[in-house]
């Protein structure tokens, strides 16, 4: 008996000794791999990702979190949190295998209650989840299969229910939601993703670390600190000295006037992120509801030059609807409005267009906004509708008054404003999800209003044959062309600086910088 009792011990002496081995071993990996600093240009909004308010939250809340499906590097749809998925013939039952074994970064493991409760937490009246117009209003139950399988049943056919997961559906943990974070002021935040939250300081930093347990790509960097600097020279200096590795949110001009050195370099990020001024056709002036009025606004603009003064070429000119090759149904995209000021000038004539009464342009100071060259784009605006005789009154805003007053998520919009500068970002290639927002009537960011292209914009994800789909948007592109509902632009690269030493991909389309795939040498 004593001997047995000795051997238990000595068992169990041996098994602790073991699991501080293998903490100690897991340890010691995390700090043996390259740390990282990121500059980022923005604090987090808040630390819930069902109350996700802007683009920039996505710097930890994208690494952090993860959904059942999300995007791979280059833009293309990759399971996540479920293995796979099948579609019911009429479109609207979404079975999901999940995956089994994965946890939590605070231990819990993950399984079909976590999706259930996710749903319910993320369409709750209360949490207000700006995103969910993207998927969750859509979903009108999830049924827990087992444990590792939910059934999905949408309202309505929706083709672009797996793209629009990305960003857009963050799974949290029931058991710590309704626990240790339910409380906005104690919560951490815990998620499945790569990299693992650690601490936050106000308007200082960020920390992450990488999360040696992630199911699928565990980082080759270990410790990640993002480093809150406002200031974009600061930001390209910290690059430029080594005090940062990787710096986000460079503007076109200096990236082009500084290029590569030996010791950084500057690293560009394909985005679908789209500049445009809106024009309110709900405006104070009559003349905004005219489709010729709006044709001509485009016309006057000498858009290449622009492109070229402006973006310098970091970005895909739109001489046309706010669509490039990329997106779906618009390769090729609709023949250009071309630069044509004097037939400008003839369709105002014929529209019997108001030459005494002012338009008024709304746009952001560039400082603190996600807008390259907000003020210059607005003036250069300003100038050429100048130039075919129409009056401006031109005013810039700091960019927190801009973002409450004139680019409110809600209905109505203000009624003083005649052309208003916009930034909208697809998600990914699917258009559906940002022209229910940007164009159709009393959407969130919309200023135009037309019931026709409301049923259009409306039955394009509620094609299931992908050919009848794809002609379909490239007709509904043609029409969004006709109407003239925004001053069309341009949408822009999202610029980095990186050391020399780091070799990095942007995601596709990514607003935030996904930091799964980089090499620090």
């Amino acid at each position: 008996m004593k001997e047995g009792l000795i051997r238990m011990r000595s068992f169990a002496q041996a098994a602790a000794v073991l699991l501080a081995f293998v903490a100690s071993a897991a340890s010691s990996f995390a700090q043996t791999r390259p740390s990282l600093i990121v500059a980022v240009p923005s604090e987090l909004r808040g630390t819930d990702p069902h109350k996700i308010s802007a683009g920039s939250d996505d710097n930890v809340f994208g690494n952090v979190f993860e959904n059942l499906y999300g995007l791979d590097i280059d833009g293309s749809l990759m399971p996540q949190l479920a293995e796979s998925v099948k579609v019911s013939d009429d479109g609207l039952v979404y079975d999901f295998k999940l995956r089994e074994g994965v946890t939590f970064h605070n231990g819990d493991p993950f399984t079909a209650e976590d999706v259930l409760y996710s749903w319910k937490r993320g369409t709750d009246p209360q949490i207000l989840n700006p995103r969910a117009i993207l998927m969750l209003r859509n979903v009108a139950n999830i049924e827990i299969v087992d444990p590792f399988r939910v059934r999905m049943t949408l309202k309505a056919v929706d083709a672009g229910t797996l793209y629009n997961m990305a960003g857009g559906f963050y799974i949290v943990s029931r058991k710590y939601m309704e626990g240790e974070g339910k409380d906005d002021a104690t919560r951490k935040m815990i998620g499945t993703g790569p990299f693992k939250f650690v601490e936050r300081k106000i308007n200082e930093y960020i920390k992450l670390t990488a999360n040696e347990k992630h199911w699928g790509q565990v980082p080759k960097v270990g410790d990640v600190t993002l480093r809150i600097v406002p200031d974009t020279q600061a930001r390209f200096a910290m690059v430029q000295t080594g005090e940062a590795d990787i710096a986000s949110f460079i503007p076109a001009f200096i990236a082009s006037k500084e290029g590569n050195a030996k010791d950084y370099k500057i690293i560009r990020g394909k985005s679908l992120v789209n500049v445009f001024m809106n024009i309110h056709v709900r405006s104070n002036n009559p003349d905004m509801k005219k489709p010729e009025v709006r044709r001509a606004f485009n016309m006057a603009l000498d858009r290449p030059n622009l492109f070229k003064a402006i973006a310098l070429g970091f970005g895909t000119l739109h001489d046309g609807a706010s669509c490039g090759p990329a997106v779906f149904g618009c390769d090729p995209p609709p023949a250009g409005y071309g630069y044509d000021p004097k037939a400008a000038r003839k369709l105002l004539e014929d529209a019997k267009f108001d030459f005494s009464r002012p338009v008024r342009i709304v746009a952001p100071a560039t400082a603190g906004g996600n807008i390259p060259q907000a003020r210059e784009t607005a003036e250069a605006v300003s100038y050429s509708l100048q130039q075919i005789g129409v009056k401006t009154d031109l005013v810039i805003k700091e960019y927190a008054a801009w973002l409450a007053e004139d680019q409110q998520a809600k209905q109505p919009k203000n009624p003083a404003g005649d052309i208003v500068m916009s930034v909208v970002q697809d998600n990914n290639i699917n258009p559906g999800a940002r022209l229910k927002r940007t164009l159709v009537t009393d959407g969130i960011f919309s200023w135009f209003s037309d019931p026709e292209l409301d049923n259009v914009i409306n039955r394009l994800d509620t094609i299931s044959s992908e050919q009848e789909r794809l002609e379909f948007a490239r007709q509904m592109w043609a029409r969004i062309h006709d109407l003239s509902p925004s001053i069309f632009l341009w949408s822009y690269d999202l610029i980095y600086a990186a050391r020399s030493n780091i070799e990095w991909t942007p995601q596709f389309a990514a607003f935030h910088a996904v930091l799964r795939n980089v090499v620090k040498k």
